[in-house]
């Protein structure tokens, strides 16, 4: 087994003690990546749950604004439902109107005097037919002529019951159609409400998109970091492990320069002792015991 020199044994010290010196650096430099990247982790994760509370923002605001144009929808169709009646209601009226007033310009055909006058006529005759005396021919035209304005009358009484009949149709009709201007501005109005949250929800669900990217994109930063802090802590516990490997192989190497030097002590001391015996002087019994002796022996003494 070869003894090592102190020469060698200063030159392991010294490679020793710059590898010590190298682990401490690396040790330092590690535990300062450490810290940073748990700092960044922090950083992170506070970011990660600000975009979290901003997503549960968002999803509420375009469930908001989906419920709010449900309902505006839901209206516009019973608008719509309400327009095609109002239509209908109308069209009918305007069939109707167009029968009526048909029968009345067929019976204002034969609508000469006003139906107060007719009447007005038709009591005079009857009141000449009570209070006259009349030969019976001459009786027979008064008859004859309230009859004939009898009939007048019921078609002039028909005609006004059918142009009254005629105004309330139109009154109606108006009516309706007023109505049917109202729904119709409504539909227009509920319209561009619907357009506008359907604008508001789809922008909303962009910025939702973007915000649950950028989320995940961070919750993989994350997980990186989380690796590469691993990958650091283990490294730290290697080199550890290592700096105290040396710092004992250190304390190894600076007892065994002692030895060394205590080894290379004895060894002067015996040269001096053979060089006494050649010049054949007496020995002490400490120089017997180190002639005979051993250095361990010599380091217990």
């Amino acid at each position: 087994m070869h003894v090592m020199s102190i020469e060698e044994l200063r030159a392991r010290l010294e490679e020793t003690s710059q590898r010590i010196g190298a682990l401490r650096e690396e040790i330092k430099n590690l535990k300062e990546q450490r810290s940073a990247i748990l700092e960044e982790i922090k950083r992170l994760r506070d970011e990660k749950n600000r975009l979290l509370e901003k997503i549960r923002e968002l999803k509420n605001k375009i469930r908001e604004i989906s419920s709010k144009r449900r309902e505006l929808i839901d209206e516009y169709k019973k608008l719509l439902e309400t327009k095609r009646k109002l239509q209908e209601d109308l069209a009918t009226l305007r069939e109707l109107m167009e029968e009526k007033i048909q029968v009345i310009q067929s019976l204002g055909k034969e609508e000469k005097i006003p139906v107060s006058v007719l009447r007005e006529k038709i009591e005079e005759l009857e009141w000449s037919l009570q209070t006259r005396v009349m030969s019976l021919e001459e009786e027979n035209r008064v008859l004859m002529k309230i009859k004939r304005l009898s009939e007048l009358l019921k078609r002039a009484e028909e005609l006004r019951n059918r142009k009254a009949e005629i105004l309330e149709l139109r009154a109606l009709y108006s009516s309706l159609r007023i109505q049917l201007n109202d729904t119709r501005s409504k539909i227009s109005n509920l319209i561009g409400q619907i357009r506008d949250l359907t604008s508001k929800r789809d922008a909303l669900r962009e910025e939702l998109k973007s915000t649950l990217d950028r989320y995940n994109q961070l919750k993989n930063e994350v997980v990186s970091r989380r690796e590469k802090l691993k990958v650091i802590s283990n490294d730290i516990t290697e080199k550890t492990a290592e700096l105290n490997a040396m710092r004992n192989r250190y304390n190894e190497l600076i007892k065994e320069v002692e030895k060394a030097k205590s080894r290379e002590a004895w060894e002067k001391k015996k040269r001096e002792v053979m060089e006494k015996i050649d010049g054949k002087r007496r020995l002490t019994l400490d120089e017997l015991k180190l002639l005979y002796g051993s250095p361990d022996e010599e380091e217990e003494v």
